[in-house]
Protein backbone atom coordinates (compact mmCIF):
# COMPACT_ATOMS: atom_id res chain seq x y z
CA UNK A 1 0.00 0.00 0.00
CA UNK A 2 1.40 3.60 -1.36
CA UNK A 3 2.13 5.57 2.39
CA UNK A 4 0.11 8.26 0.79
CA UNK A 5 -2.95 5.18 -0.35
CA UNK A 6 -5.32 6.51 2.67
CA UNK A 7 -5.29 10.22 0.86
CA UNK A 8 -7.21 8.16 -2.48
CA UNK A 9 -10.30 7.39 -0.20
CA UNK A 10 -10.22 11.02 1.76
CA UNK A 11 -13.51 11.26 0.19
CA UNK A 12 -14.53 8.00 -0.98
CA UNK A 13 -17.19 7.89 -3.64
CA UNK A 14 -19.27 5.47 -5.25
CA UNK A 15 -18.08 6.35 -8.37
CA UNK A 16 -14.45 7.54 -9.02
CA UNK A 17 -12.68 9.01 -11.94
CA UNK A 18 -8.79 8.42 -11.99
CA UNK A 19 -6.16 9.27 -14.38
CA UNK A 20 -2.95 6.76 -14.39
CA UNK A 21 0.11 8.42 -15.63
CA UNK A 22 3.33 6.24 -16.10
CA UNK A 23 6.37 7.55 -16.34
CA UNK A 24 9.00 5.04 -17.68
CA UNK A 25 12.87 5.97 -18.42
CA UNK A 26 12.03 6.26 -22.51
CA UNK A 27 8.72 6.59 -22.55
CA UNK A 28 5.55 8.41 -20.78
CA UNK A 29 1.88 6.77 -20.73
CA UNK A 30 -1.55 7.61 -19.72
CA UNK A 31 -5.02 6.37 -18.86
CA UNK A 32 -8.63 7.49 -18.00
CA UNK A 33 -9.85 4.59 -15.81
CA UNK A 34 -13.48 4.78 -14.17
CA UNK A 35 -14.34 3.20 -10.96
CA UNK A 36 -17.48 1.52 -9.74
CA UNK A 37 -17.59 0.24 -6.24
CA UNK A 38 -18.23 -3.09 -6.83
CA UNK A 39 -17.92 -3.12 -10.71
CA UNK A 40 -14.99 -4.35 -13.25
CA UNK A 41 -12.51 -1.05 -13.47
CA UNK A 42 -12.98 0.28 -17.15
CA UNK A 43 -10.22 2.07 -18.47
CA UNK A 44 -11.61 4.39 -21.55
CA UNK A 45 -8.85 6.05 -22.58
CA UNK A 46 -4.81 5.08 -23.54
CA UNK A 47 -1.89 6.00 -24.36
CA UNK A 48 2.08 5.94 -24.90
CA UNK A 49 4.52 8.20 -26.35
CA UNK A 50 8.63 7.86 -26.45
CA UNK A 51 10.95 10.55 -24.66
CA UNK A 52 13.30 11.93 -27.32
CA UNK A 53 15.54 14.12 -26.86
CA UNK A 54 16.49 17.36 -28.93
CA UNK A 55 20.45 18.36 -29.51
CA UNK A 56 21.97 18.65 -26.95
CA UNK A 57 18.69 18.66 -24.63
CA UNK A 58 19.30 17.12 -21.54
CA UNK A 59 17.29 14.22 -20.72
CA UNK A 60 15.49 15.72 -17.34
CA UNK A 61 14.42 18.56 -19.48
CA UNK A 62 13.27 15.98 -22.86
CA UNK A 63 10.93 14.00 -19.68
CA UNK A 64 9.22 17.04 -18.55
CA UNK A 65 8.91 18.54 -21.91
CA UNK A 66 7.53 15.23 -23.14
CA UNK A 67 5.44 15.12 -20.65
CA UNK A 68 3.37 18.41 -20.72
CA UNK A 69 3.11 17.97 -24.18
CA UNK A 70 1.26 14.46 -23.66
CA UNK A 71 -0.37 15.49 -20.61
CA UNK A 72 -2.27 18.18 -22.89
CA UNK A 73 -2.95 15.75 -25.62
CA UNK A 74 -4.17 13.07 -23.13
CA UNK A 75 -6.22 15.98 -21.43
CA UNK A 76 -7.58 16.75 -25.18
CA UNK A 77 -8.21 13.23 -25.83
CA UNK A 78 -9.42 11.59 -23.22
CA UNK A 79 -11.77 14.23 -21.03
CA UNK A 80 -14.68 13.74 -23.60
CA UNK A 81 -14.23 9.87 -23.36
CA UNK A 82 -14.73 9.83 -19.93
CA UNK A 83 -17.54 12.86 -19.88
CA UNK A 84 -19.66 10.59 -22.34
CA UNK A 85 -19.10 7.32 -20.01
CA UNK A 86 -19.66 9.23 -16.61
CA UNK A 87 -21.32 12.35 -17.58
CA UNK A 88 -18.38 14.43 -16.46
CA UNK A 89 -14.76 14.97 -17.84
CA UNK A 90 -13.12 15.83 -14.99
CA UNK A 91 -11.38 13.17 -12.49
CA UNK A 92 -11.12 12.91 -9.06
CA UNK A 93 -6.92 11.85 -8.44
CA UNK A 94 -3.94 11.09 -10.94
CA UNK A 95 -1.96 8.34 -10.02
CA UNK A 96 1.76 8.66 -10.94
CA UNK A 97 3.92 5.61 -11.50
CA UNK A 98 7.41 6.46 -11.91
CA UNK A 99 10.63 5.00 -13.01
CA UNK A 100 13.65 6.64 -13.67
CA UNK A 101 17.55 5.77 -14.12
CA UNK A 102 18.49 7.44 -11.01
CA UNK A 103 15.77 5.98 -8.77
CA UNK A 104 16.66 4.22 -5.55
CA UNK A 105 14.36 1.76 -3.94
CA UNK A 106 14.75 0.36 -0.56
CA UNK A 107 13.35 -2.22 1.67
CA UNK A 108 13.12 -2.04 5.59
CA UNK A 109 11.32 -3.58 8.60
CA UNK A 110 9.53 -1.81 11.20
CA UNK A 111 8.15 -3.56 14.06
CA UNK A 112 5.88 -2.67 16.77
CA UNK A 113 5.30 -4.39 20.23
CA UNK A 114 3.76 -4.08 23.34
CA UNK A 115 3.44 -6.21 26.73
CA UNK A 116 -0.92 -5.75 26.38
CA UNK A 117 -3.01 -5.41 23.69
CA UNK A 118 -3.53 -2.40 21.42
CA UNK A 119 -5.32 -1.55 18.12
CA UNK A 120 -3.03 -0.60 15.10
CA UNK A 121 -4.32 2.32 13.26
CA UNK A 122 -2.98 4.25 10.05
CA UNK A 123 -1.88 7.13 12.55
CA UNK A 124 0.55 4.45 14.35
CA UNK A 125 2.18 3.34 11.46
CA UNK A 126 2.57 6.96 9.95
CA UNK A 127 4.12 7.62 13.48
CA UNK A 128 6.41 4.73 12.57
CA UNK A 129 7.17 5.53 8.97
CA UNK A 130 8.29 9.50 9.88
CA UNK A 131 10.22 8.13 12.98
CA UNK A 132 12.55 5.86 10.70
CA UNK A 133 12.52 7.71 7.50
CA UNK A 134 15.77 8.82 6.15
CA UNK A 135 16.03 11.01 2.54
CA UNK A 136 19.06 12.57 2.02
CA UNK A 137 19.41 16.36 1.16
CA UNK A 138 18.51 16.69 -2.60
CA UNK A 139 16.35 14.10 -3.15
CA UNK A 140 12.48 13.80 -2.73
CA UNK A 141 10.63 10.42 -1.53
CA UNK A 142 8.46 9.59 -3.99
CA UNK A 143 6.29 6.76 -1.87
CA UNK A 144 6.66 4.33 0.84
CA UNK A 145 4.98 1.05 0.24
CA UNK A 146 4.03 -1.07 2.44
CA UNK A 147 4.12 -4.32 1.03
CA UNK A 148 3.50 -6.64 3.94
CA UNK A 149 1.91 -6.60 7.06
CA UNK A 150 2.20 -9.18 9.73
CA UNK A 151 -0.04 -8.73 13.05
CA UNK A 152 0.60 -11.60 15.74
CA UNK A 153 2.63 -13.37 13.54
CA UNK A 154 0.10 -13.50 11.10
CA UNK A 155 0.13 -11.83 7.46
CA UNK A 156 -2.66 -9.89 6.51
CA UNK A 157 -3.57 -7.54 3.93
CA UNK A 158 -6.13 -5.35 6.45
CA UNK A 159 -3.93 -4.79 9.59
CA UNK A 160 -5.76 -1.28 10.60
CA UNK A 161 -8.16 -1.05 13.63
CA UNK A 162 -7.66 -4.78 14.56
CA UNK A 163 -6.09 -5.53 18.26
CA UNK A 164 -2.62 -7.17 18.14
CA UNK A 165 0.66 -6.90 20.49
CA UNK A 166 3.05 -7.12 17.71
CA UNK A 167 3.03 -5.46 14.57
CA UNK A 168 5.71 -6.09 11.51
CA UNK A 169 5.97 -4.22 8.54
CA UNK A 170 7.83 -4.41 5.18
CA UNK A 171 8.21 -0.95 3.69
CA UNK A 172 9.23 -0.30 0.35
CA UNK A 173 10.90 3.39 -0.13
CA UNK A 174 11.39 5.01 -3.35
CA UNK A 175 14.14 8.33 -3.64
CA UNK A 176 14.76 10.27 -6.64
CA UNK A 177 16.43 13.60 -7.21
CA UNK A 178 13.93 16.75 -6.05
CA UNK A 179 14.22 18.83 -8.78
CA UNK A 180 12.88 16.39 -11.30
CA UNK A 181 9.99 14.89 -8.47
CA UNK A 182 9.24 18.41 -8.28
CA UNK A 183 8.93 19.59 -12.29
CA UNK A 184 6.78 16.41 -12.20
CA UNK A 185 4.36 17.17 -9.85
CA UNK A 186 4.01 21.11 -10.97
CA UNK A 187 3.65 19.57 -14.89
CA UNK A 188 0.46 17.57 -13.55
CA UNK A 189 -1.13 20.16 -10.94
CA UNK A 190 -0.64 22.39 -13.96
CA UNK A 191 -2.52 20.19 -16.22
CA UNK A 192 -5.06 18.99 -13.96
CA UNK A 193 -5.50 21.85 -11.54
CA UNK A 194 -5.99 19.23 -8.38
CA UNK A 195 -3.90 18.67 -5.39
CA UNK A 196 -5.08 14.92 -5.79
CA UNK A 197 -2.01 13.54 -7.42
CA UNK A 198 0.16 10.60 -5.53
CA UNK A 199 3.13 8.79 -6.75
CA UNK A 200 4.30 5.65 -6.34
CA UNK A 201 7.40 3.60 -7.58
CA UNK A 202 6.20 2.12 -10.42
CA UNK A 203 8.63 -1.40 -9.82
CA UNK A 204 7.13 -1.41 -6.46
CA UNK A 205 3.54 -1.33 -7.94
CA UNK A 206 3.85 -3.76 -10.99
CA UNK A 207 5.10 -6.47 -8.54
CA UNK A 208 2.50 -5.80 -5.73
CA UNK A 209 -0.46 -5.78 -8.60
CA UNK A 210 1.16 -9.26 -10.29
CA UNK A 211 0.62 -10.67 -6.69
CA UNK A 212 -2.37 -9.27 -6.74
CA UNK A 213 -3.46 -10.74 -10.19
CA UNK A 214 -2.44 -14.51 -8.87
CA UNK A 215 -3.15 -14.93 -5.13
CA UNK A 216 -3.47 -18.31 -5.27
CA UNK A 217 0.56 -18.54 -6.15
CA UNK A 218 2.22 -18.12 -2.45
CA UNK A 219 5.51 -18.31 -3.68
CA UNK A 220 6.70 -16.99 -6.29
CA UNK A 221 9.51 -14.36 -8.28
CA UNK A 222 8.58 -11.50 -10.23
CA UNK A 223 11.07 -10.55 -12.39
CA UNK A 224 10.36 -6.77 -13.99
CA UNK A 225 12.10 -5.57 -16.65
CA UNK A 226 10.03 -2.74 -18.17
CA UNK A 227 11.92 -0.13 -16.00
CA UNK A 228 15.60 0.80 -16.31
CA UNK A 229 16.93 -1.37 -14.11
CA UNK A 230 16.08 -5.11 -13.35
CA UNK A 231 13.84 -5.71 -10.20
CA UNK A 232 12.59 -9.26 -8.63
CA UNK A 233 10.66 -9.75 -6.28
CA UNK A 234 10.54 -12.66 -4.24
CA UNK A 235 7.15 -14.07 -2.64
CA UNK A 236 7.71 -16.46 0.02
CA UNK A 237 4.33 -17.71 2.13
CA UNK A 238 2.58 -15.22 0.41
CA UNK A 239 4.85 -12.66 2.12
CA UNK A 240 7.03 -10.47 -0.20
CA UNK A 241 10.35 -11.12 0.95
CA UNK A 242 13.01 -9.62 -0.65
CA UNK A 243 13.38 -6.83 -3.61
CA UNK A 244 16.57 -7.42 -5.35
CA UNK A 245 18.25 -6.58 -9.04
CA UNK A 246 19.76 -10.41 -9.69
CA UNK A 247 18.84 -13.63 -9.12
CA UNK A 248 22.53 -13.92 -7.46
CA UNK A 249 21.62 -11.71 -4.32
CA UNK A 250 18.37 -14.12 -3.45
CA UNK A 251 21.11 -17.04 -4.28
CA UNK A 252 20.41 -17.42 0.17
CA UNK A 253 16.74 -17.75 -0.10
CA UNK A 254 14.83 -20.93 -1.59
CA UNK A 255 13.63 -20.17 -5.00
CA UNK A 256 9.28 -20.57 -5.67
CA UNK A 257 9.05 -22.78 -8.81
CA UNK A 258 7.34 -20.24 -10.78
CA UNK A 259 8.48 -17.12 -12.48
CA UNK A 260 6.57 -14.50 -13.50
CA UNK A 261 7.95 -11.83 -16.19
CA UNK A 262 7.04 -8.49 -17.21
CA UNK A 263 8.82 -7.10 -20.17
CA UNK A 264 8.79 -5.92 -23.36
CA UNK A 265 8.75 -8.48 -26.47
CA UNK A 266 11.98 -7.65 -27.22
CA UNK A 267 13.74 -7.97 -23.41
CA UNK A 268 11.43 -11.28 -22.82
CA UNK A 269 14.10 -13.93 -24.70
CA UNK A 270 17.18 -12.02 -22.74
CA UNK A 271 14.78 -12.48 -19.25
CA UNK A 272 13.60 -15.79 -20.19
CA UNK A 273 17.46 -16.85 -21.18
CA UNK A 274 19.16 -15.65 -18.05
CA UNK A 275 16.76 -17.36 -15.59
CA UNK A 276 17.81 -20.84 -17.61
CA UNK A 277 20.83 -20.08 -17.05
CA UNK A 278 20.45 -19.86 -13.61
CA UNK A 279 18.94 -22.78 -12.85
CA UNK A 280 21.26 -24.17 -10.22
CA UNK A 281 19.27 -22.32 -7.85
CA UNK A 282 16.24 -23.59 -8.67
CA UNK A 283 16.75 -26.86 -7.56
CA UNK A 284 16.46 -30.05 -9.17
CA UNK A 285 13.17 -28.65 -11.09
CA UNK A 286 13.34 -26.12 -13.96
CA UNK A 287 10.88 -23.49 -12.78
CA UNK A 288 7.80 -22.64 -14.18
CA UNK A 289 7.85 -19.50 -16.09
CA UNK A 290 5.33 -17.17 -17.19
CA UNK A 291 5.23 -13.91 -18.97
CA UNK A 292 2.38 -12.20 -17.95
CA UNK A 293 0.46 -10.83 -20.53
CA UNK A 294 -2.72 -8.12 -21.02
CA UNK A 295 -5.26 -11.21 -21.16
CA UNK A 296 -4.26 -12.60 -17.51
CA UNK A 297 -6.38 -9.40 -16.21
CA UNK A 298 -9.32 -9.64 -18.40
CA UNK A 299 -11.04 -10.99 -15.55
CA UNK A 300 -10.33 -8.50 -13.13
CA UNK A 301 -10.41 -5.08 -15.76
CA UNK A 302 -12.16 -4.05 -18.83
CA UNK A 303 -10.47 -2.36 -21.57
CA UNK A 304 -12.57 -0.96 -23.59
CA UNK A 305 -9.58 2.07 -25.39
CA UNK A 306 -9.48 1.22 -29.23
CA UNK A 307 -6.12 1.15 -28.30
CA UNK A 308 -3.74 -2.49 -27.80
CA UNK A 309 -3.80 -3.03 -24.27
CA UNK A 310 -0.89 -1.70 -22.45
CA UNK A 311 0.64 -4.22 -19.58
CA UNK A 312 2.15 -1.04 -17.34
CA UNK A 313 -1.08 0.45 -16.98
CA UNK A 314 -3.24 -2.24 -16.55
CA UNK A 315 -1.51 -2.92 -13.85
CA UNK A 316 -1.68 0.43 -12.43
CA UNK A 317 -5.73 0.31 -12.66
CA UNK A 318 -5.51 -3.12 -10.95
CA UNK A 319 -3.08 -1.58 -8.40
CA UNK A 320 -5.33 1.46 -7.60
CA UNK A 321 -8.19 -1.17 -7.47
CA UNK A 322 -6.44 -3.64 -4.81
CA UNK A 323 -4.53 -0.95 -2.90
CA UNK A 324 -6.47 2.37 -2.65
CA UNK A 325 -9.87 2.41 -3.85
CA UNK A 326 -10.59 -0.93 -1.56
CA UNK A 327 -8.51 0.40 1.23
CA UNK A 328 -6.44 -2.39 1.72
CA UNK A 329 -2.58 -3.63 1.45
Amino acid sequence: MSFFADLFKKDKKDSQAVVLIDIGASSVAGAYAHYVDGKTPILLHTSRVPINSHADEAYESALIRTLSTFGNDLLREGAPILARHTGSGASDSILVSIDLPDQEIKMRTESFERASPFIFTKKMMNTMLERTRVVPQGRSLTDESIVNAILNGYDTRSPYDKSARRVSLMVASSIIDSDIFDSIISTLRGLYHTENIFSVAGRTLRSQAIHDAFPHERDALIVDATGPDLSIALIRKNIFTAIANSLQELAHHPMPQIVFIIADEPKLPVVQQMIREEKSLFGANSPKIVPVVPSHLSSLLRHAAPTQPDLSLLLMALYHQNHSFNGEI
